[in-house]
């Protein structure tokens, strides 16, 4: 089945305290290795940790909608900079999910940070979101994105 970001959250999270990745291995057994160069280009404002994955699009997306209320998954990290609801969610797909993972914040003004990822197969979308510190509930976030050599996204 499809999973969709919007459904209800009646899940029970995941207890995981020694695991910070959870990677289902290759899917298709052509399995690459991207990497993701994220510079924080804000003034005077910081990333907190960022919550990624690497996904099909047998999981729909996205994340939230302007206009709607945010899912308790998503306003933890808007509002605390916490990614492990969304992870412990994200764990539980048995299907259309790679890889989950955090990357430690803070990344300050002008920081860069540079992590890889897995790729295979129809497993070649994108999905990362931070919060702002420095505000009481912002974010940003990249909902879906195709993973190609040389990709590049702009957040604002």
């Amino acid at each position: 089945g499809r999973h969709h970001a919007n459904d209800e959250r009646d899940l029970k999270k995941s207890k995981k305290s020694s695991k910070s990745s959870t990677s289902k291995g290759s899917k298709s057994g052509n399995e690459e290795t991207c990497f993701v160069r994220l510079t924080n280009l804000t003034k005077e404002q910081w990333f907190s940790d960022i919550f990624w994955m690497v996904h099909s699009d047998k999981v729909e997306l996205p994340l939230w909608s302007y206009g709607r209320p945010a899912f308790e998954d998503v306003a933890a990290l808007a509002q605390r900079g916490d990614t492990s609801e969304l992870t412990d969610f994200f764990e539980t797909f048995d299907t259309g999910v790679l890889e989950v993972d955090a990357e430690r914040g803070p990344l300050t003004e002008g920081d860069r940070i540079t992590f890889d990822i897995p790729r295979s197969g129809s497993y070649n979308l994108f999905t990362m979101a931070t919060s702002f510190i420095f505000a009481n509930d912002g974010f940003v976030s990249i909902d879906a994105g195709e993973i190609k050599d040389g990709r590049g996204w702009w957040l604002w």
